[in-house]
């Protein structure tokens, strides 16, 4: 597989249009999922909101809404959940 391009952001609440907030080129589908996951994560506990986090790698699309904790801060770890751990064509 050549490089692959990934990319995340959010839809906030009242917005029309994703906020595309980190991007990046990993060599290999394992690089750019790490770094997609590791940036979703990372904005999602930025953001401390429940709302739409939306996500690009490579040709895989989709969205997660992580939950609130017992703490009532963002539950971020299953985040690694919503991007497959292998990917072929």
């Amino acid at each position: 597989m050549d490089e692959v391009t990934w990319r995340v952001g959010v839809l906030r609440s009242g917005a029309e249009n994703t906020d595309w907030t980190s991007n990046g080129v990993e060599p290999d589908w394992p690089r750019a999922r790490a770094a997609g996951v590791a940036a979703l994560d990372e904005l999602a506990r930025d953001e401390q909101r429940r709302q739409e986090y939306r996500f690009e790698v490579g040709p895989v699309t989709g969205f997660a809404m992580p939950g609130i904790n017992e703490d009532g801060r963002i539950d971020s770890e299953d985040l690694a959940g919503v991007l497959p751990y292998t990917f072929t064509r």
